[in-house]
């Protein structure tokens, strides 16, 4: 089981729809958010940070990331991720 905090950024033009889609997937994985900002970082772009941790299986975990980078990659947002 993965355990371990990840901080992570979200930048682009993102609307609230998008937010609960992000929100929606963090569930879908059983990955816990524990803290979420956003700020505006210019006109029409955002950034939101979220510092979570999973439960799920090394295989689920990997189908997350997959999943947001499909995501990120059809609303051109971009996303970092660091283990903390």
């Amino acid at each position: 089981m993965c355990t371990g905090k990840i901080h992570v950024c979200f930048n682009g033009t993102i609307s609230t729809k998008i937010i609960a889609q992000i929100t929606q997937l963090f569930g879908l994985y059983r990955i816990n958010i524990l803290d979420i900002h956003m700020y505006n970082v210019g006109e029409n772009q955002s950034q939101i940070t979220i510092v979570c941790e999973g439960s799920s299986t090394t295989d689920e975990i990997d189908s997350f990331w997959n999943d947001i980078t499909d995501f990120t990659k059809s609303f051109n947002i971009d996303y970092t991720k660091n283990y903390i």
